[in-house]
């Protein structure tokens, strides 16, 4: 069985089957293969925010959405532990709070999406966006399209 791999305190952690697993920044491999996923659920997780935070609308996700949450949370697994077997993975004892808390930990280690400066001094005002550049390509494909 897979164990959760060494790590400095300064790698964020994931809480699955009682455990801690370190999550580092992505590699290539990892977004090729949740960026299309993470960015996929975006409209379900903004959905579910009210003033800034997530609220219990998150139990509302489809089965689909549900499993892809799951997915991406095991991608993000295999940066530190690329042993842990889908099974293993599959057989923890997750709740839907840990798989969720695991899958917006995974979200800010791909990089696709940052908090403002008021998050990084664990401010409760702070709110995730987009990477400067990706925010400007959606500006420029909503004024293409006309959809602004």
């Amino acid at each position: 069985m897979t164990e959760p791999a060494q790590h400095d305190g300064n790698t964020p952690t994931i809480h699955l089957d009682g455990r801690d697993w370190p999550v580092p920044v992505f590699v290539w491999r990892q977004l090729e293969q949740s960026r299309a996923k993470i960015i996929g659920l975006n409209d379900a997780i903004i959905g579910s925010q009210k003033d800034g935070k997530v609220n219990e609308r998150y139990i509302s996700l489809d089965d689909g959405q549900y499993r892809t949450v799951g997915e991406v949370v095991y991608q993000a697994l295999l940066g530190a532990h690329p042993k842990l077997t889908v099974e293993e993975f599959r057989n923890m004892r997750i709740s839907d709070g840990e798989l969720f808390a695991a899958f917006l930990v995974a979200r800010r280690q791909s990089g696709i999406y940052v908090f403002s400066d008021a998050a990084e001094c664990g401010s409760d005002d702070a709110q995730e966006r987009s990477p400067p550049g990706e925010a400007q390509a959606e500006s420029r494909s909503q004024t293409q399209t006309g959809t602004e």
